[in-house]
């Protein structure tokens, strides 16, 4: 009887093991979809959005979901800008990525701005007639951008084009500002008594500047292509600090007020909500009256580089744990490397405390 129940701890410690060094190999079984950054991209000419899908190789339905999340701008002066794995990760946690179906790998990427001289004959063409005619346009014609609620309700492609863009981009009519430009009026004020009208969009919905495809047709007939470009901007919840913010300062309820303000598509992931910013640490000055952008609030960072943590992994109805070194910072719900003392390969974990993290194999 002694003997069997030997047998039956041995077997019981083999089979913890193997599950501990699941979590510290990074099994397949528990990481279907990966993402996996490339070292350096260059972006097409006059792109200013980065995705995901321009960062990053995306294997698996889940991870290739993400391919439109929004992880950096290229600014108007068109510097490189270089994004550690801590950034990405950072922002699709906010996109609610579960890191326990989705692995990571990669430690930065170096994104250029595209060069002129490299655009196809179709973009130099887009491009041209954008910069020559919409500055002037939307100076002399602000008429011209109205709401989508202004337009959604009349027959004319204006208001199909208004329908096509509410429905897309799944907002209430009123928090939609459509720019045309004014040479293709005599078009879109063309009624749908006579056609039915098909869009294309010809770039992401959240693009400032939006080309669109328009063929219209007659029974089973396309009788007129035409390309037209819209401009765009949505009115989003923001907060602004009531008054200067210094940096290291714990922001509250108190510090900030909520407004509705009116923002390109492009600033709209970059700035802050009154969730985005309650209870996080500023990491520069905050000026009164001015949108906080998400990169200028932090949580607090509880766990350092180098430290040393207790890293918990859930596999059933046992918890087996272990030590290793923190290899990067962060707060609470942040999911960032660990490793084992002693043990080159690192594995994912989530901080849940100061100096503790899980894994839950559990929910595999």
């Amino acid at each position: 009887m002694k003997r069997t129940t030997k047998q039956t701890k041995t077997t019981a410690s083999r089979i913890k093991l193997w599950a501990f060094m699941s979590v510290l190999g990074m099994g397949g079984a528990a990481w279907g979809d990966m993402i996996e950054l490339k070292s350096a991209v260059r972006l097409e000419a006059g792109d200013r959005v980065v995705t995901l899908g321009d960062i990053a190789e995306l294997h698996g339905p889940e991870a290739e979901a993400l391919a439109h999340v929004v992880v950096a701008e290229i600014d108007a002066n068109g510097n490189i800008i270089e994004l550690p794995v801590r950034q990405i990760r950072g922002v699709l946690d906010e996109h609610g990525v579960h890191w326990g179906r989705i692995q990571l790998n990669g430690r930065k990427v170096v994104i250029r701005p595209g060069r002129p001289a490299g655009m196809t004959t179709l973009k130099a063409m887009q491009g041209a007639a954008i910069d020559k005619d919409s500055h002037r346009a939307r100076k002399k014609h602000k008429d011209q951008e109205l709401t989508a609620r202004d337009l959604i309700l009349t027959k004319t492609f204006r208001g199909s084009i208004a329908r096509f863009m509410t429905d897309g981009l799944q907002r209430r009519s009123d928090e939609i500002r459509i720019a045309f430009e004014q040479r293709d009026d005599e078009f879109l004020d063309r009624s749908l008594d006579t056609f039915r009208i098909e869009i294309q969009p010809m770039g992401t919905l959240l693009s400032d500047r939006l080309g669109l495809n328009i063929r219209l047709w007659n029974g089973a007939r396309i009788v007129e292509r035409r390309t037209i470009t819209i401009g765009l901007m949505v009115r989003q919840d923001v907060a602004m600090p009531i008054r200067k913010l210094e940096r290291h300062h714990r922001v509250t309820d108190q510090d900030i007020r909520r407004e509705s303000i009116w923002l390109k598509p492009s600033e709209v992931a970059f700035t802050a909500s009154a969730q985005d910013v309650t209870g996080r640490i500023a990491s520069r000055t905050l000026n009164a009256g001015e949108p906080i952008a998400k990169r200028t609030v932090e949580r607090e960072t509880i766990i350092r580089r180098g430290d040393l943590v207790t890293v918990r992994c859930l596999v059933g109805g046992s918890v087996i744990s272990l030590q290793a070194e923190a290899r990067d910072s962060g707060s609470i719900g942040e999911t960032i490397e660990f490793r084992k003392r002693g043990e080159r390969d690192t594995f994912l974990a989530q901080i849940s405390a100061p100096g503790e993290a899980i894994v839950d194999l559990s929910r595999h």
